[in-house]
């Protein structure tokens, strides 16, 4: 009987310390709705909701709800990486508030942090610049689960806001360059030189016989100037002669 009661009391005493065990790992775990941040004019915006500092035993089922401002309307929720494996179940209709969300694994938990799910709002007409938006997250704790089907309780929930900020203006990273001079004029080749060069000194040689044409001219009018000036003071003599 004594050693009945003793296995009795190691057995209780396994399960209060395997719950304190959860209950100090359900302390530290978060459902967390991210701040995000939405463009003037934009129409759309969606919004992740993630679990943090999930418990060391994991998580093989969870059940939550997204709650959101009136100016918002819902317009999809789709899982995250957290619950992209096994069956991920939503509310039925869109405009059900709060939205339900749930998700269950059965065959194996999940122990690493990620996304639970994102939803995707459609924007108020008219939103400006400093509107803000809230999104709030609750869960259930009979439904959130280890893989011994223990709940998880005393999750902290942390909520978020959307903000809608000034439009970006993109830097000019297209400025137009400066055209280079790709049409200057080349300098004249060896070869053209060359020929310059010829033809400079054809023109030389042609003006030099030009010159040496033009005083042989000069040479010959002279000649000829001094045998006429002969021939007349010879006429002149005979003519003298002629007369006497």
């Amino acid at each position: 009987m004594k050693k009945l009661v003793t296995a009795l009391l190691a057995v209780m005493m396994i399960a209060s310390l395997a719950s304190l065990a959860a209950f100090a790992d359900g302390e530290k775990t978060a459902f967390h709705v991210m701040d995000t941040t939405v463009e003037e004019g934009a129409t759309e915006v969606t919004v992740t909701v993630n679990i943090e500092n999930t418990p060391a035993a994991g998580i093989t089922g969870a059940k939550w709800f997204i709650n959101y401002d009136e100016a918002l309307t819902l317009k999809k929720a789709e899982k995250g990486t957290f619950t992209a494996e096994g069956q991920f179940g939503t509310s039925q209709n869109l405009t059900d508030k709060p939205y339900s969300f749930l998700w269950a694994l059965g065959t194996d938990v999940v122990k690493v942090d990620g996304s639970l799910c994102t939803v995707t709002f459609t924007l108020p007409e008219g939103a400006k610049v400093g509107d803000t938006y809230s999104v709030s997250v609750t869960y259930s704790e009979a439904d959130t689960l280890d893989m011994n089907l223990e709940s998880y309780k005393g999750f902290t929930m942390i909520n978020g806001t959307i903000s809608v900020v000034e439009k970006s203006v993109p830097s000019d990273t297209t400025a137009k360059a400066e055209p280079t001079d790709t049409t200057a004029k080349a300098e004249p080749t060896d070869t053209t030189k060359k020929a310059d060069d010829t033809t400079k000194k054809a023109d030389d040689t042609t003006k030099k016989a030009d010159d040496n044409k033009s005083a042989a001219t000069g040479d010959m009018i002279a000649v000829v100037a001094a045998v006429m000036v002969v021939a007349l003071g010879a006429a002149i003599v005979v003519k003298k002669v002629n007369v006497k």
